[in-house]
């Protein structure tokens, strides 16, 4: 297994404090707070992995008032990093409008303002879906990275609708599991008070190796005498079919 990356692992441990929660990681570091919004959307972009620079997406999709950042954001960044932001900013533009119902009982509704599509040549009034594929062709033309693009950026908001998806179906059926005594009545009330978590585990034994989950439950508490009590790992796997395939390389 690679080693973790200590910055990557503090972002997506701050990224689960803003409510996205997609990203795995192999730590159980806990994030106190979150960085300035132009330092964590310029920290971001400077990520090697690829699911972390495109998790810029995520956040404004669920934070549109981060956008005020933009700008001191692009102050730090390189000319080819501010370039992916500018892409990936557009990106998240397009996909608001296109998953609008969706995002709304979430997150509500504040438009991110369309700053850069002219000057990234999106065809005007073109229908939403066109003009991310458009933008994607763009990216792809402008990193010379055989990626498909707009793939990529509608992968983003598939698994942060999931992971929400998930997150209220657990907070549903969380009572039924406890007074059905599968879920100790602690962990709900860890839950409800943040110290539960839903977060990613290193690995799970499988029988062709160790695994990497999509999702756990975890939960940790003390038997009579300070006895520490066994663990629950509850793994919902979150994989979409052949057709929602990303690039190598944006792995969740």
């Amino acid at each position: 297994m690679a080693l973790s990356d200590p910055e990557e692992e503090r972002l997506v441990a701050e990224l689960e404090l803003l409510g996205i929660r997609y990203l795995s990681r192999q730590t159980a570091e806990r994030a106190a707070s979150v960085r300035p919004p132009a330092v964590l959307l310029a920290d971001l972009i400077r990520q090697p992995s690829a699911r972390v620079r495109t998790a810029v997406i995520a956040v404004l999709l669920s934070h549109p008032d981060l956008a005020e950042a933009l700008p001191a954001a692009l102050e730090r960044l390189s000319p080819a990093e501010r370039q992916t932001l500018l892409f990936f900013y557009t990106a998240a533009v397009l996909l608001q409008q296109q998953y609008a119902p969706q995002l709304q009982p979430y997150v509500g509704w504040q438009p991110l303002p369309d700053r850069f599509a002219v000057d990234l040549g999106l065809p005007p009034g073109a229908p939403i879906r066109e003009r991310l594929a458009a933008l994607g062709r763009r990216q792809r033309q402008q990193t010379g990275k055989a990626v498909n693009w707009t793939g990529t950026y509608e992968q983003v908001v598939r698994h942060l609708l999931r992971s929400w998806e998930l997150e209220c179906h657990f907070e549903a059926v969380l009572p039924r599991a406890v007074e059905a005594d599968i879920i100790p009545q602690e962990f709900r009330e860890n839950f409800k008070s943040g110290n539960g978590s839903l977060m990613s585990d290193p690995t799970v034994p499988a029988p062709i190796g160790e695994y990497n989950p999509d999702w756990t439950i975890v939960w940790q508490g003390q038997r009579a005498f300070g006895e520490s009590q066994a663990k629950l790992h509850l793994v919902c796997e979150t994989n979409g079919s052949l057709d929602d395939a990303a690039p190598v390389g944006t792995r969740t």
